[in-house]
């Protein structure tokens, strides 16, 4: 499985691939996160799980392991217009 290992103090977790979308929570060093996709126009970006939420993370602040090439390609939302918050496409917050 293609993982990610947070290398920094507190990492946050986003509703989507950019600092315009909403913070879901925020990920410890060290967590491994299952990854689950990547859009090509946010290649920097990877969509993760965490504790069985979706979220989107920044990949230079993480190492990641795993056969990368079976990650899948998708298609993320954009940020909405006003760039404070995120189109909703179904990610409930994240209780921590």
């Amino acid at each position: 499985v293609p993982t990610a290992f947070v290398t920094v103090s507190l990492l946050n977790l986003r509703s989507g691939p950019s600092t315009h979308f909403e913070i879901l929570g925020m990920v410890e060093l060290g967590t491994a996160l299952p990854i689950i996709g990547q859009d090509k126009n946010w290649p920097e970006w990877w969509q993760v799980d965490y504790n069985g939420q979706r979220g989107w993370i920044f990949a230079p602040l993480v190492e990641t392991a795993g056969p990368m090439n079976q990650v899948p390609k998708l298609s993320a939302p954009l940020p909405s217009p006003s760039g404070n918050r995120p189109v909703n496409w179904g990610i409930r917050p994240i209780a921590l």
